[in-house]
């Protein structure tokens, strides 16, 4: 598996901001138009075209704001809780060599979810890497019934039964994994991908490494 790098977190990053500068880019493009429009239509010096004469250079300053973020990516708020990119990329890294869980891509290269004894990481958004100790909630797409029942008895193998038997074929987006979806102390929720077939694992992982973690038996939908 490929290391992560200083400049993989950053190119996620940018990534985030690409859409935005694009919207803006299509505004401005209209702006333009606009604004020459009411000036030849009314002259420069009446109220509608003064009006898009400011709102033209608001919408310019948004955009070079945007590209200075954008440019100065390795100051973006999402890092302050790790320091720097660098940091957070070691982190991961350190977290690949003392894995609990590694789920990889199917050619190997890129990681999709990585858990440690402390932390839990999308590859895909490394910046929202979450501490073990802050969550307090976990469900899963998938409930093997062995873990069903030991953590729910028969009553939660049966909800799950049920559930299993109403989904309409195909109707899992994807067959290959199953999801686990966390919630941390200040209620926000955010899913990690895990391998069908790793989902029993997973699940006893949490209970074994984080016992604080209220694990629901019963498979929920995303």
């Amino acid at each position: 598996m490929n290391d992560i790098t200083k400049e993989t977190v950053e190119n996620q990053l940018r990534a985030t901001l690409y859409p935005s500068l694009a919207m803006l880019g299509i505004f401005l493009v209209i702006f333009i138009a606009c604004t020459r429009f009411m000036a030849k239509t009314f002259g420069a010096g009446h109220f509608l075209a003064i009006v898009f004469y400011v709102m033209l250079a608001l919408l310019l300053l948004f955009i070079a704001m945007l590209i200075g973020r954008i440019v100065l990516i390795e100051k973006h708020p999402a890092l302050k809780p790790f320091g720097t990119a660098d940091q957070l990329a070691e982190r991961v890294n350190s977290g690949l060599h003392n894995s609990r869980y590694v789920a990889a891509s199917a050619d190997g290269k890129s990681l999709v979810t990585l858990i440690t004894d402390d932390f839990i990481v999308s590859g895909s958004e490394l910046v929202g890497l979450l501490e073990l100790k802050n969550l307090t909630k976990l469900h899963a797409t998938f409930v093997p019934e062995a873990f069903a029942m030991a953590h729910g008895g028969q009553d939660a193998v049966e909800k799950n039964r049920t559930r299993n038997a109403s989904q309409a074929p195909g109707a899992v987006p994807n067959a290959n994994y199953d999801y686990i979806i966390v919630t941390n102390t200040d209620g926000k929720m955010k899913r990690f991908s895990v391998k069908h077939g790793d989902m029993e694992q997973v699940l006893n992982l949490f209970a074994s490494i984080a016992p604080h973690i209220a694990i629901d038996p019963v498979a929920r939908n995303i």
